[in-house]
């Protein structure tokens, strides 16, 4: 299924999200994640979204498979910041 993408927006659909349970080091590049999807499913499904965060809940990244590839979304905490000694 291909996404949406009429008008100015592109719209992408995800049918499951599934969390890690395991802080993981979400600095590095998005086929470190993936290796981890793969190791714990077997395969990166289509319309499934993987959400990981890093030890101090101070940073996430979600990875979202498309059916074409997959997208990268990546967040870092305004708190963070002001919490860093």
């Amino acid at each position: 299924m291909l996404p949406n993408c009429s008008g100015t927006g592109c719209d992408v659909r995800i049918g499951v999200l599934r969390l890690a349970v395991e802080p993981i080091d979400v600095r590095g590049y998005t086929g470190r994640l993936l290796a981890r999807v793969a190791q714990v499913f077997g395969t990166a499904q289509s319309h499934h979204a993987y959400l990981f965060a890093n030890a101090r809940h101070t940073r996430i990244k979600l990875l979202i498979h498309d059916g074409l590839g997959v997208w990268c979304a990546a967040r870092r905490s305004p708190l963070a910041a002001a919490t860093k000694s």
